[in-house]
């Protein structure tokens, strides 16, 4: 079962395994080339998108025919600035209105149905849940937890906090170490949550890119 993360936010009462998967910030070319691979293996995927402004026509459009697809479109920052700087130096308001509001109103504009935001740099700052929460069905953050031997998972009972696991290529965590949160998820009855940033078919060594063959890979296995 692969699900959308706006899907682990409903109250369904569901004890399954699964995987939620979601892609950040605007690698919106890389994105929409993997939509042979999505289709080959029923794949669902959310794509949070940072920087909306700055996309050309062309990536709009991939994006408009991703959504099309049955994909998530999502909301990762206005400018993709992370939270806490942002609050202390400028306040809430500020915040609200021009990191997440001003974006938001720009996605929902050139006609996308937005219900899910993932923190830029992963985490919030004190209040930023609650008023984020009004404007949101979901927030995703970063979670460490695979650092102390867990996996971050959901069980589709309505939580709207949710974390996930970084699996690009310049991780800690190998192809084995995914297969293991995979059968970990199987034996829970839960759905792992994962996310990556640049789907390549060669990573090199920038951060934030993760090789299509380790996605086909998990796709194999959740299949």
């Amino acid at each position: 079962l692969l699900v959308l993360l706006q899907a682990c936010g409903l109250d369904e009462k569901k004890a399954v395994p699964g995987l939620c998967l979601s892609f950040d910030d605007n690698y919106v070319s890389n994105w929409y080339a993997l939509r042979p691979m999505f289709e080959q293996y029923g794949v669902k995927a959310t794509f949070f998108v940072s920087n909306f402004g700055t996309l050309s026509a062309l990536e709009v459009n991939q994006l408009k025919q991703l959504q099309e697809d049955g994909h998530e479109i999502a909301f990762h920052g206005a400018t993709h600035a992370l939270a806490r700087d942002y609050i202390l130096k400028n306040g809430y308001g500020k915040y609200l209105s021009t990191e997440i509001d001003s974006g938001l109103a720009q996605l929902k504009k050139s006609g996308f149905a937005v219900s899910s935001f993932a923190y830029p740099f992963g985490s919030g700052f004190l209040l930023s849940d609650y008023f984020l929460k009004k404007r949101f069905k979901v927030l995703r953050r970063v979670s460490r937890c695979k650092e102390h031997g867990d996996w971050p998972f959901c069980d589709l009972s309505g939580d709207r906090t949710l974390d996930a696991l970084n699996i690009d290529n310049n991780q800690a965590l190998n192809d084995v170490d995914l297969l293991q949160g995979l059968a970990a998820a199987s034996d829970r009855k839960a759905v792992l949550l994962l996310f990556a940033h640049q789907p390549k078919a060669q990573v090199d060594s920038v951060s934030y890119q993760v090789a299509n063959s380790r996605l086909e890979r998990i796709f194999r296995e959740t299949n």
